[in-house]
């Protein structure tokens, strides 16, 4: 976590990441004020195999992948209002260079 370009170590960040590591995996996550949780990465030890170097990976990456993906469900906004126009819809088929042409039937 400490070589990740999210984060810096100081001792008066706002945002505190937790690590929690015991044998079957281990937790990481990024709390705020008050101890409220943004949110956590979970990994479990796959098999005997695993490296400590292998499931602290994957427990990086879940962490990264969860603290950090968007919270937006799509359901709450228009899709389509995503491109930047001001149309409330527009032609699935436009294209930057004109209509798709249709595919003939068989």
């Amino acid at each position: 976590m400490r070589r990740s370009p999210r984060f810096h170590v100081t001792s008066d960040a706002p945002l505190t990441v937790t690590i929690d590591v015991r044998a079957a995996g281990g937790r990481v996550c990024l709390l705020g004020g008050a101890e409220r949780v943004f949110g956590c990465g979970e990994a479990s030890v796959n098999n005997d195999g695993d490296t400590v170097t292998t499931l602290a990976q994957r427990l990086v990456d879940a962490f990264h992948a969860d603290v950090f993906a968007p919270r937006v469900d799509m359901s709450q906004a228009e899709i389509n209002s995503l491109d930047g126009s001001a149309q409330p819809t527009r032609n699935p088929l436009q294209t930057r260079f004109g209509t798709v042409p249709e595919v003939p039937a068989e």
